[in-house]
């Protein structure tokens, strides 16, 4: 293969068959080729002219195998040829480095960083690998050097390679603008080949020399009467240890500052720019003064002194200070209050109002457990109050929040933690647990409690079947209640909403409950096609996906509905999940900037 060939994108895989992401072109031997072309931008590192292409490359010395999938033999001698054949020269040789745990370096290396926070050990830092730029409007001299490029970006390095974790940068030049009170996008990139760009600098380059990230589209609201706006800003940028690139916009001339928190785990460095188009994080952006503003209104709230702003009212003055609804406060917005919240949790103790009230505004600040850089660190620190349990247990409030907060955020809990949680309430729901001292419970704490049990992904395949039957019986003495059928498409679904596909429910045990379903009549039609149409949704794996006629069956019962349109197609296609389905997987809405 020539060292010059560009990997290909956008060609669907064979493998997509199985249900697995696979990259576009999986010869390694292309990326490799890539990645040297690559880094010929830095001059400081050792290179050749490749005779066929002309291109400039980077010629190593050694080689170090690391990663599991090189145990293969055939596949490292493939590399090692693959780099002699493309640099065979008389004065040159290549090093193999001897590495005896291919699979288990990169677990060593972690361990070895969880030690060294610990103050165990040496650590060695660089900082970061790979320098960020935002992308910009051109100006007219920046336009002009566009025109040597085939795809160019104009970009500002707001983050040099060599970025400490914890270090802020000031960066009052270039003179940014921001674009207020109308839809703006943010694009971030990066690159790891790139050298000598400094913050602030302003570059022009193809867009294949970066990776692009999820970007932020946003409105950065200013006045409540203000119409669309150009605000003067400066760019504070700060790198944390959980993944984010913090970007503040502040205002030149009022108060207003907005940050931008852009997610950067999980992009690929040396992968050729192929981002999907949902990858962009959809999101509202209010300003640092509004935050606060608010934050005061929750220590407010919790406190027993004031009379103005109550646990009662909380929602409706955060509602007035955001002008907006509660279901659209933006992703980061709700985070940070939740930071708040967790500040006064010992306030909740103080009487059963204050504990209903802040379990249900505990649960809906940190739903769904995940979608943020910190929220596993949020999620350990939530659950250090499990232990406590509810400090008002007689209170029927009381402990119907507690079971909504821990369903709210199932999703981000541990499978031991999924485990303890069901463990705890499976005596009141299921009759082979069901022990002669368990208290007797109201039916909306009950069907609260099965809303928890089907949001448990991590729960055994097993113990889902177990959930399955009886909510299959439940549904036919209830004729359909609506709480039961989603509960059941929850435990039974081909694509679940957080956990592995590995313990979905086999689609035999599936296709038994569509069977059943299928049977009576349906007083709620609707209520009905959403469960089947989790059941029985096709994912392309063919390990998941149900029989043809069973497939067939359910679409020829929807067929006598002009509305079932929208649940036919995916259980016919392969189709992604939108945002009105996925609010209505998780059981109400979803924070505005949570991306799946």
């Amino acid at each position: 293969m020539p060292i010059g060939r560009e990997p290909e994108k956008g060609k669907t895989s064979g493998f997509q068959e199985l249900g697995l992401p696979y990259v576009s072109d999986p010869t390694i031997t292309t990326h490799l080729s890539m990645f040297l072309r690559r880094h010929a931008v830095n001059q400081h590192l050792p290179q050749v002219i490749d005779p066929q292409s002309g291109l400039r490359v980077v010629r190593p010395d050694g080689l170090l195998f690391n990663g599991g999938v090189f145990k293969s033999t055939l596949i490292r001698d493939a590399v090692t040829e693959a780099l002699r054949h493309w640099f065979a020269a008389p004065e040159w040789s290549l090093q193999v480095l001897d590495n005896d745990r291919l699979d288990h370096a990169v677990a060593l290396g972690a361990a070895y960083y969880g030690q060294v926070l610990r103050g165990i050990g040496v650590r060695i830092s660089g900082g970061s690998g790979k320098a960020y730029y935002i992308a910009v409007e051109s100006a007219q001299e920046t336009r002009e050097q566009t025109t040597q490029f085939k795809d160019p970006i104009t970009a500002v390095c707001v983050a040099p390679r060599g970025l400490e974790e914890g270090q802020e940068l000031h960066i009052a030049q270039p003179e940014f603008q921001v674009l207020a009170n109308n839809p703006v996008s943010f694009s971030l990139y990066c690159s790891s080949y790139r050298v000598g760009d400094r913050t602030g600098d302003i570059v022009v380059d193809e867009r294949d020399a970066f990776v692009e990230l999820p970007a932020i589209k946003t409105v950065l609201y200013f006045g409540k009467k203000t119409g669309v706006a150009k605000i003067p800003v400066s760019l504070f940028v700060r790198l944390n240890e959980y993944g984010t690139l913090d970007v503040y916009c502040e205002s030149r001339n009022t108060t207003h500052r907005w940050k931008l928190a852009f997610q950067l785990r999980g992009a690929t460095e040396d992968a050729p720019t192929e981002t999907p188009k949902d990858a962009t994080v959809i999101d509202r952006t209010i300003d640092e003064t509004n935050m606060q503003e608010a934050a005061d209104l929750i220590r407010k709230a919790f406190d027993s002194d004031n009379t103005d702003i109550t646990p009662d009212n909380i929602t409706k003055k955060l509602e007035q200070t955001f002008v907006l609804d509660r279901t659209m406060w933006p992703l980061l917005t709700i985070r940070t209050l939740w930071d708040v919240l967790m500040e006064l949790r010992h306030r909740r103790l103080a009487t059963p109002r204050y504990e209903a009230r802040w379990l249900n505004l505990a649960g809906f600040l940190l739903r769904p457990g995940f979608g943020h850089a910190v929220d596993e660190h949020r999620i350990r620190e939530l659950w250090k109050i499990y232990a406590d349990g509810i400090r008002f247990a007689r209170d029927g409030q009381c402990r119907l929040e507690w079971w909504i907060l821990w369903r709210r955020v199932a999703g981000g809990l541990s499978g031991l933690h999924q485990d303890m949680l069901f463990k705890k309430i499976a005596p009141s729901i299921l009759q082979s647990r069901k022990k002669k001292e368990a208290a007797r419970l109201q039916g909306a704490e009950v069907v609260e409690l099965w809303m928890l049990a089907a949001s448990l992904e991590h729960l055994s395949v097993q113990v889902k079947v177990e959930l399955g039957d009886q909510l299959i019986k439940l549904i036919g003495k209830d004729k359909g209640n609506a709480r039961y059928c989603w509960s059941l498409s929850r435990v039974g679904a081909r694509q679940p909403f957080h956990g592995p596909v590995n313990m979905v429910v086999p689609k035999e045990t599936v296709q038994g409950w569509v069977r059943q379903v299928m049977a009576p009549d349906w007083p709620k039609p609707h209520e009905f096609a959403n469960l089947l149409t989790q059941l029985i949704r096709k994912t392309g794996d063919r390990v998941r996906d149900v029989d043809d006629s069973v497939r067939q069956e359910v679409v020829q019962r929807l067929g006598v509905y002009d509305w079932a349109l929208r649940y036919i197609q995916p259980i016919n296609e392969v189709v992604p999940i939108d945002w009105e389905e996925e609010k209505a997987v998780f059981g109400e809405s979803l924070p505005i900037g949570l991306y799946i």
